[in-house]
């Protein structure tokens, strides 16, 4: 069965089916950036459809900006909950920014999700190999992107 997604930009996909099904596996997938293309989608979808997660390896970062990364985001979620939904991301048109705990539920007959995120997404300004490029496919849906304004080192650099 498929249907069609749209997404909070107003993009649309058939997807190859909207019932969840059964994940069956016994490890978390770890994934290669350096695997040939194809293998890389194949396990990249395996992942996704399989399992909803994976480890990323061979992918250049630095473990240096890793550590900063997790080190700013510990910082941002250890703040009051009245700084962290000054960027709510119910403020913002496309969902990004801050999502409090108990405040979103996956499934409408059970609980609230007691966990706390930040969300975000691809910003065309930020990617040295696009930036300049006219494909609508790469374009920034939010044309303020939401930012914490604390901690100082929140905003990533072009």
């Amino acid at each position: 069965m498929t249907a069609e997604f749209t997404s909070f930009a107003g993009n649309k996909r058939t997807i190859a089916s909207d019932t969840a099904r059964t994940a069956s596996f016994n490890e978390i997938p770890i994934i290669s950036l350096k695997s040939p293309n194809a293998e890389l989608i194949a396990q990249l979808r395996d992942a996704c459809t399989r399992v909803g997660f994976f480890y990323i390896q061979d992918h250049d970062v630095p473990q240096e900006k890793i550590d900063k990364t997790f080190k700013i985001a510990k910082s941002f979620f250890a703040q009051e909950k009245e700084v962290k939904n000054e960027i709510n991301y119910k403020k913002s048109r496309i969902l990004r920014g801050y999502e409090p705990p108990a405040e979103v539920r996956t499934d409408e007959t059970k609980k609230a999700d007691l966990n706390e995120a930040f969300n975000w997404g691809y910003e065309k300004a930020l990617d040295p190999e696009r930036r300049d490029s006219d494909d609508e496919e790469t374009g920034n849906p939010l044309p303020i992107p939401i930012y914490p304004t604390s901690p100082p080192q929140k905003r990533p650099n072009p």
